[in-house]
């Protein structure tokens, strides 16, 4: 099996607007898919992430935080599926598409090695300590 991260982006204005009732359905929609992935054998890791901070770039006068913007990172899922079109099929049955019309995932193939060194990257929680 191969692995891929699913990175989920979308409005952060959504999240607001996502209340009550519907913020309930929402998060019990995503513990049914967490559920489900583990059933599967899929999952390896998943989380939410805070609010966007900022983002910091670089140009030709160094780095600069480019603020806020709307657009952002909101969580991501680290699964197991055979290929692309397998990783695909994953992040569609997400819940996020169901409740946030402005969502995107997208799907990264993880590096386990490099081709011209053979290293291998640290794999599991805590090797890299």
């Amino acid at each position: 099996m191969n692995e891929y991260l699913l990175l989920i982006k979308n409005d952060r204005r959504e999240k607001e607007e996502l209340i009550g009732e519907n913020h309930l359905k929402f998060v019990q929609e995503c513990e049914q898919y967490i559920s489900m992935l583990k059933q599967e054998n899929r999952l390896i890791a998943a989380q939410p992430l805070y609010d966007l901070a900022g983002v910091v770039t670089l140009n030709d006068k160094g780095y600069i935080d480019k603020g806020q913007e709307s657009q952002c990172y909101v969580g991501y899922y680290h699964v197991y599926a055979e290929n692309l079109d397998e990783a695909m099929e994953v992040a569609q049955r997400n819940p996020e598409f169901k409740f946030k019309p402005s969502s995107s995932i997208e799907i990264r193939a993880i590096k386990m090695k490099e081709k011209s060194t053979g290293f291998k990257y640290p794999i599991g929680i805590g090797t890299c300590l």
